[in-house]
């Protein structure tokens, strides 16, 4: 997973990483959010999403199960 904060902060430029998601190498998983389009598919999509921005959150319990939505909640 690549943030495009992060992308830049490494010298790569934002229009970089839009011809490289054009071409498909990179598939773009959430807004500012990257991942390389050879990578094996993602077991729990949502909640890469959920987590990313919050890199600080813990995933509660509950959230696990299948019919609970994914909750994050930042730690203490």
């Amino acid at each position: 997973m690549l943030r495009t904060s992060d992308a830049v902060r490494l010298g790569v430029h934002p229009r970089t990483l839009y011809a490289l998601r054009d071409s498909g190498e990179l598939l773009s998983v959430a807004r500012g959010l990257y991942r390389l389009a050879k990578a094996p598919p993602l077991t729990h999509p949502d909640w890469v999403t959920v987590a990313s921005p919050a890199t600080h959150a813990v995933i509660s319990r509950p959230a696990i199960k299948k019919s609970s939505p994914v909750f994050a909640r930042p730690r203490k």
